[in-house]
């Protein structure tokens, strides 16, 4: 991170992981930004979609599906903290997954002209 504007946009997606998922976004916005720098943005796509995986699988296992309550969609998150959390982890991952690729993806066609 040598330039000012990559440390800005750095900064800039911890704030935005930070608005989605709290503390734990700006956390998740990070360690994707430490896995994009040591890995690639697809390592990133790649984390966020294992840590989908985990929220499926808590979803089943923290609470099981009973459809008895009457708010049942609504108290989803509330009976099933730990998949809300996975989930929201894993939706701030996939920003940083996508917005490093769009950087990217950017660069590469600025630096052969079109």
């Amino acid at each position: 991170m040598s330039r000012p504007g990559v440390v800005v946009r750095a900064i800039a997606l911890v704030v935005v992981g930070a608005v989605i998922g709290g503390p734990i976004g700006a956390a998740a916005a990070l360690a994707g930004l430490g896995i994009a720098r040591w890995r690639g943005y697809r390592a990133v796509a790649g984390a966020a979609l294992l840590v989908l995986i985990v929220a499926a699988v808590l979803t089943v296992v923290e609470a099981p599906a009973t459809g008895e309550a009457p708010d049942y969609l609504f108290d989803f998150a509330l009976d099933r903290s730990l998949a809300a959390e996975a989930g929201r982890v894993a939706g701030v991952l996939a920003l940083v997954a996508v917005v490093l690729a769009a950087v990217r993806e950017r660069a590469r066609s600025a630096d052969s002209g079109g």
